[in-house]
């Protein structure tokens, strides 16, 4: 943005000035989003431990939401003046771009004045707000099970043919670096129909759900752990030439460190890698162990819409039967609504 459209927009939101208390006023436009008003105003860097968006976030408590992705048409947001320029421009530059807005807003003096804003302490907003997110899925499974003692190590493969589904979740933002939330997943899987075996299931319809908690470090990376009920298959190896898939519920424990990988205007992307504990569970005549595994992930997020793509591997065993179940997952992040 040039000095002009500075000072246009600064005339447009001041009524009379208030440099002495180094705050402004900006009213929110349609297609506004917080980053490029941040960038158009030189409020740079904008993410990051020195970053503007924690500080414009702890200034308009109860204005932003969803962590600065959601602000509404017409709110009016307190901006800091003093930074205009700082890490971008040089020293001559600030100032002769101060002057132009202070003469500016001189001349726009005629209009209704209003209370300076008041300095403002920064510090964490302790507004609590929550949202809703609906996901859409998309899934692709591989299960590799091997029996250890029957039949000489008969081993058995089988893929899904396809997986869709849809997740839903409730998030409860306690303040910006820490939220709870609660979700719930089903989706319909489809197994191929292997001549070699003799089959009689390969359609089953997944299920899970759980809660977890979000924590952040700082502005740019953050510690997700959860507590799950998840599905999952392995391969029941009656004979060698009858293998059955089977599901087992078991609990998961979660815990994963997300990282932001780059920003470019309003275009957000992060990756994620995590670990998981799969607790001891029995089904009927199936005892499982304990199991492990991991999982990594990477999201990009654009105008507060995410498309997440994860790959994960879980090796269990069931009875004397040795599993590795891996799993490509493909999610697209809709936030359907939110409440103070």
């Amino acid at each position: 943005m040039n000095k002009k459209g500075m000072c246009t927009l600064l005339v447009l939101s001041l009524n009379t000035p208030v440099f002495a208390e180094e705050y402004f006023h900006y009213q929110v436009q349609k297609n506004d989003y917080l980053s490029n008003i941040l960038q158009s105003l030189r409020l740079v860097p904008i993410y990051g431990k020195n970053g503007y968006l924690n500080e414009v976030i702890s200034l308009n408590k109860g204005k932003i939401k969803n962590n600065g992705n959601l602000i509404r048409v017409g709110t009016q947001l307190i901006l800091p003046l003093k930074a205009i320029g700082k890490d971008v421009a040089s020293s001559e530059e600030v100032k002769e771009t101060t002057e132009d807005i202070k003469e500016a807003a001189v001349v726009n003096k005629v209009a209704e004045p209003v209370e300076p804003v008041e300095p403002v302490v920064i510090n964490q907003s302790t507004d609590q707000y929550s949202f809703f997110k609906l996901s859409p899925m998309f899934t692709s499974l591989a299960i590799e099970s091997t029996n250890d003692t029957r039949f000489g190590g008969t081993k058995a493969s089988n893929t899904t043919q396809y997986g869709v589904g849809i997740r839903g979740e409730w998030r409860i933002v306690m303040r910006p670096d820490l939220s709870l939330n609660t979700f719930f997943s089903m989706s319909s899987l489809k197994f191929y129909d292997d001549t070699a075996y003799a089959l009689t299931d390969t359609s089953f319809i997944r299920t899970s759900y759980g809660i977890g908690g979000q924590y952040g470090i700082n502005s740019v990376s953050r510690i997700e752990s959860s507590l799950e009920m998840n599905q999952n298959y392995f391969q029941d190896v009656v004979t060698p030439a009858n293998i059955q898939i089977r599901s087992m519920s078991q609990v998961e424990l979660k815990t994963q460190y997300n990282r932001n990988l780059f920003t470019m205007g309003l275009v957000k992307s992060e990756w994620g890698a995590g670990g998981l504990l799969i607790l001891p569970s029995s089904h009927g005549q199936f005892k499982a162990t304990t199991g492990y595994g991991f999982n990594l992930d990477w999201t990009t997020e654009f105008r507060s819409k995410e498309i997440q793509v994860s790959y994960g591997r879980k090796f269990f065993k069931v009875n004397d039967i040795t599993n590795q179940l891996s799993e490509i997952l493909v999610r697209l992040n809709f936030s359907l609504g939110y409440e103070k």
